[in-house]
């Protein structure tokens, strides 16, 4: 539906946003499987993964892709929501 009403960048956005909470999902799984002491690169993916604003907002890839498809979402959405608001 939101291709067809905005065009394949919000279906996209859309898609992209949705997939991190699966990240999210996968990566908290796989935080009960891996004890403390594991490899620390792969604990490091963890945690940057289910905490948001970890190790930094910058250094954070899932904050990051969150960030840039809202604000893709909001481009798209908002001037339309804008006018929708003042027919009323």
């Amino acid at each position: 539906m939101a291709r067809a009403l905005f065009g394949e960048e919000l279906e996209k956005a859309i898609e992209k946003l949705n997939h991190q909470f699966w990240t999210v999902q996968v990566y908290v799984d796989a935080n009960h499987r891996h004890k403390e002491g594991s490899d620390p690169v792969f604990r490091r993916k963890i945690e940057s993964t289910i905490w948001e604003g970890y190790p930094s907002p910058e250094e954070n890839e899932v904050d990051q892709t969150i960030a840039a498809q809202v604000r893709t979402i909001e481009r798209i959405c908002v001037p339309v929501l804008r006018l929708e608001g003042g027919k009323a």
